[in-house]
């Protein structure tokens, strides 16, 4: 890749992902604006300033844009019933819904893209994934747990934009060195978070998103007592990297870090 085509790709990701966490949080920002403000400072630090530390509804929303005619913000159709059947099988580490929101937002950035979950559960994160995938769009997505994975198969096994794969998370990512790379990493569960992250982070593709949540509060019982420990040194790495643009919303749903390949 030339130096300006590089230059092209890390701007349009980077829009991509302006343009995507501006709608979703509802900030109003003009599409001539470029990424830096006119005081020099970056918009994407700007907008992970805001949220930091602060919980959706406090937001300023005086200039969010009026709602378009059909509620963009409206729950996926199978949602209900994955959450009923999430419930039935008593698994509790179902994307929440904030997250699933920004995940729509993002995935909708990437028409005709590649897109990859590690950690599927139930199924709940990919909803809002394929809620906003167009019709080009595919989905890779795994998880080694076959009693969540077959709920996720009874909702959208019939969808062919999605490929579900039963394999652990580690020995999946280690096979794929080298393969074609994804415009969206969802990292939801260990292996690509915690462990082999070199191995998820080598498949962004430049201006895509690297996306990773439960960085804040979780169920008791649901992780390790060295959870915390474990969330600061995932956090202080993936913010030392050279080579991403990072947007940090820790204070915000169950904490959430997104990174854009530059």
């Amino acid at each position: 890749m030339n130096g300006v085509s590089g230059v092209t790709g890390f701007a349009d990701g980077l829009g991509d992902a302006r343009r995507a966490v501006s709608a979703y949080f509802g900030f109003h920002e003009p599409e001539q604006r470029s990424t830096r403000d006119p005081e020099g400072g970056d918009l994407l630090d700007d907008i992970g300033d805001t949220v930091h530390g602060a919980d959706l509804p406090v937001l300023d929303r005086t200039r969010r844009t009026a709602p378009p005619e059909t509620d963009a913000f409206d729950r996926p159709a199978a949602l209900a019933a994955i959450e009923a059947d999430t419930e039935a099988i008593g698994f509790t580490m179902a994307c929440e819904e904030p997250v699933g929101r920004l995940l729509r937002a993002l995935a909708a950035a990437k028409p005709g893209g590649r897109l990859l979950e590690l950690g599927t559960g139930t199924g709940a994160g990919t909803a809002w994934l394929l809620a906003g995938m167009d019709g080009q769009t595919t989905l890779d997505t795994l998880d080694h747990d076959p009693e969540a994975l077959a709920v996720a198969r009874r909702h959208h096994g019939g969808d062919p934009r999605v490929t579900i794969h039963e394999a652990d998370g580690g020995s999946w990512l280690a096979d794929r060195v080298g393969a074609p790379g994804y415009d969206l990493v969802f990292a939801d569960t260990w292996p690509g978070k915690y462990t082999h992250r070199d191995e998820a982070l080598s498949l962004v593709r430049r201006g895509g998103f690297y996306v990773v949540d439960d960085l804040d509060r979780q169920p008791e019982g649901a992780v390790p007592d060295d959870h915390r420990s474990a969330v600061d040194a995932l956090v202080a790495d993936l913010e030392s990297r050279t080579g991403w643009a990072v947007l940090p919303l820790l204070g915000w749903s169950c904490g959430v870090l997104v990174l854009v390949r530059t």
